[in-house]
């Protein structure tokens, strides 16, 4: 029976609410009990099946609003993209401020982001870049393909000291039309869109200011870009030092708009500062937490410790150039058969990053796991160096001979050379805890080690340009193009090329020149396989781990998802999806 619906000639309703109050009071109490019992049960029933339908036609979705508070170690100093590369500080906001033609995702892959499409000629050598259209800069004016160009040449000058030049030197480039530019190389060059990840800058601000006055303008201190997010404030201590930068997300945004309205970033002085901030709820972020704070990091209630991987890689690169011991191949070869790689990582990293074998990381074009064939192994060490030559002295022999080092340091009778080299470290706590390590571990072999422990970074870049070691332990950074060219290829033996091991093999050289080239993913990982195995054969160096990047941020986050990262900047790729609140819209 429905409403009003008619029985026996008579109409039925629904009775009203002063005939169910009559008939609440006629009940007994008993009566009642049971009665508003039976209400609370369907009023219950009526609200649940009211929440499964909102939430099986509604979708949870992040939703905008929230500000996000980092802390800092460090102060900014020049909010500008070409310069910003000398201050991570300056780079991590730069980045977001400022748009360039293409940038790296949470995934660390190369995508486009001023670009709307390209084109490369068959011969490799012209690219054709079109601009999206009605991108603005934070002022509200057009960006063109006039500012892409402006900027290149701001790079190329050296008078402005742009760490971006090298990578844009012997490169023409012409402006087609206001969306379109073409820059044409003299040498095809594969991994060439990565070089083009600099901040572009506003000719229409920048272009009066000539370079002496390129550094004191305020347009480093509030600048203006196109990016996800624009500067609103800056605020300074008494001391005159800046405290915090405010930045909000930019309405006009060409692409995915962020959820977070507003970042914060405050700059302290020291770890301990810090700490202080995070425990009172002054910041919501960690930028870096060294392994040595990381216990420390850990205590806090609701920071969660994101472990990213990089593309640092430790190494101790031979120069056999300085060192007729480690000449030998034999010695080099003991040397990686001696090394317990996962004892380091233990012991300087408390296992925050992963063991390489091989000038290719895990994961990277060119890598494969077959090129390791250093597997730790003393004993075998020790018979590679017996059969070599290398022999204990007695204290009679010892003393004829003059050899270096303590009573177990082997000695080569034919060479009437001692296991002995001198090994150079930066004055860093992990690095130094990486050479005593090593020290330690070849010890075990017979190989007496020196550590020559430089006390400033002018030092070790003086050693490093003059090539004046035997042995060093150096981090490199590699990019995300896995080009390993820089590093070994014979032409960047000398200063300021990056061949710190001096290595000298023509037909290395060759595979890693036509790996430049080559367009095929497939031909060059081939052609690094290649190039990996003559690596693995000469024993140039010993790769021995890649260090993960710890960042802290609080729980409440969410979609924090970077996976890899090339620099620290690149933890704050996947800005644009973190958020903070949540809604519900109909699906």
């Amino acid at each position: 029976m429905f409403p009003n619906e008619e029985k026996d000639g008579r109409k039925w309703s629904l009775p009203s609410w002063q005939q169910l109050i009559f008939l609440v009071k006629t009940l007994s109490l008993k009566e009642k009990k049971i009665f508003l019992s039976a209400l609370f049960l369907a009023c219950s029933l009526f609200a649940i099946w009211g929440l499964v339908i909102y939430f099986k036609e509604t979708d949870k979705k992040p939703a905008l609003g929230g500000s996000y508070t980092e802390g800092i170690q460090g102060q900014p100093l020049y909010l500008n993209p070409i310069v910003a590369r000398g201050n991570p500080v300056d780079n991590d906001l730069s980045n977001l401020i400022f748009s360039s033609l293409f940038h790296y995702d949470a995934n660390g892959k190369l995508e486009q982001d001023l670009v709307q499409d390209w084109e490369r000629s068959e011969d490799g050598l012209v690219y054709t870049l079109h601009l999206k259209p009605g991108v603005k800069w934070h002022d509200g004016k057009d960006l063109t393909a006039e500012d892409v160009i402006f900027t290149i040449n701001l790079i190329l000058n050296p008078a402005y000291g742009s760490a971006f030049r090298a990578n844009l030197e012997g490169v023409t480039f012409e402006k087609k039309d206001d969306q379109t530019l073409v820059l044409t190389l003299k040498k095809a060059y594969t991994p060439f869109l990565h070089n083009l990840t600099f901040g572009i800058l506003p000719k229409h601000l920048w272009g009066d200011i000539t370079s002496d006055k390129f550094l004191l303008t305020e347009l480093n201190r509030k600048p203006i870009g196109s990016g996800m997010y624009s500067f609103y404030k800056l605020e300074k201590g008494k001391d005159g030092k800046i405290t915090s930068i405010t930045l909000r997300a930019n309405n006009q945004y060409y692409g995915e708009k962020p959820h977070l309205k507003e970042l914060v970033f405050q700059f302290y002085a020291d770890w301990s500062e810090i700490l202080n901030a995070y425990s009172q709820g002054q910041i919501k972020g960690i930028s870096y937490i060294e392994t040595a704070n990381l216990k420390d990091a850990s205590k806090e209630n609701g920071l969660k410790i994101y472990e990213l991987p990089t593309t640092r890689v430790y190494s101790v690169f031979f120069n056999q150039q300085k060192s007729a011991v480690l000449a030998d191949q034999k010695v080099r070869e003991a040397l990686n058969v001696a090394t317990e790689k996962e004892e380091l990582l233990r012991g300087v990293l408390e296992g925050k990053g992963v063991v390489i074998n091989t000038p290719f990381l895990p994961n990277t074009l060119g890598f494969s796991p077959d090129l390791n064939k250093y597997e730790f192994n003393l004993e075998k060490a020790r018979n590679i160096l017996k059969e070599d030559g290398w022999e204990i002295l007695n204290e009679k022999e010892r003393k004829k001979v003059s050899a270096e080092g303590n009573a177990n340091t082997l000695y080569n009778a034919k060479t009437k050379q001692s296991l002995s080299f001198t090994l150079t470290v930066a004055n860093y706590p992990e690095l130094i805890k990486t050479a005593d390590l090593l020290k330690k571990q070849w010890e075990q072999i017979g190989v007496n080690i020196v550590l020559d422990i430089t006390d400033t970074s002018e030092t070790l870049q003086t050693k490093i340009s003059e090539r004046n070691y035997e042995a060093l332990l150096f981090g490199e950074v590699l990019q995300a193009d896995p080009d390993p060219t820089p590093f070994w290829h014979s032409n960047s033996k000398q200063s300021p090329g990056l061949n710190l091991a001096l290595f000298d093999d023509k037909e290395a050289d060759s595979l890693l020149d036509q790996a430049r080239q080559e367009v095929s993913e497939q031909k060059r990982a081939e052609l690094y396989h290649a190039f990996g195995e003559i690596i693995n054969q000469k024993t140039p160096a010993i790769f021995l781990f890649s260090p993960s990047y710890l960042y802290g941020v609080f729980e409440d986050y969410k979609d924090v998802g970077v996976k890899i990262i090339y620099d620290s900047s690149d933890r704050l790729d996947d800005i644009a999806k973190r958020y903070l609140f949540v809604s519900r819209t109909r699906k």
